[in-house]
């Protein structure tokens, strides 16, 4: 049985980077292949295309799906499930970490030839953190909800 998961600490921190890296990917990114650009094409601007532009919306449904992982011990799964599950957290969870670290530090290197794009206005800008290519189906982000006083 997969142990690596035990320390509930271990799988929130776990979990909170696999769920940040899958956001970031859906909504910032075009994906291995470009798979994840062609099926933000094919949701358009219905309720999929909108939750993949929004990171504070499709947060919620990625981690959603993480929670069951970080609230229950692998020792409740069955063996197989819990060696799959633990496996496939751990990958994007250091994924998370990684990808963290890279976006905090200021470098963008996508490997792709896609270069920085702001969404919003259409300027390159190599803050803005979105990896995407500069089509219309990248253009319309969600802005963040206003803070409250």
């Amino acid at each position: 049985m997969p142990d690596m998961l035990e320390s509930p600490w271990l799988r929130l921190l776990m979990g909170t980077l696999a769920t940040w890296r899958i956001v970031h990917l859906v909504v910032h990114e075009d994906g291995p292949w470009d798979l994840v650009l062609r099926l933000r094409r094919r949701a358009g601007s219905g309720t999929l295309g909108r939750a993949m532009d929004c990171p504070w919306c499709l947060g919620i449904w990625v981690s959603a799906g993480m929670a069951p992982l970080v609230a229950w011990a692998p020792s409740r799964w069955p063996e197989w499930a819990a060696a799959i599950l633990t496996i496939l957290l751990a990958w994007w969870g250091i994924a998370g970490g990684a990808a963290l670290i890279e976006h905090l530090g200021g470098r963008r290197s996508t490997g792709s030839g896609a270069v920085p794009h702001d969404r919003r206005n259409g300027a390159d800008d190599p803050g803005s953190g979105s990896l995407r290519h500069g089509d219309a189906a990248s253009a319309g982000a969600v802005d963040p909800p206003p803070r409250r006083s």
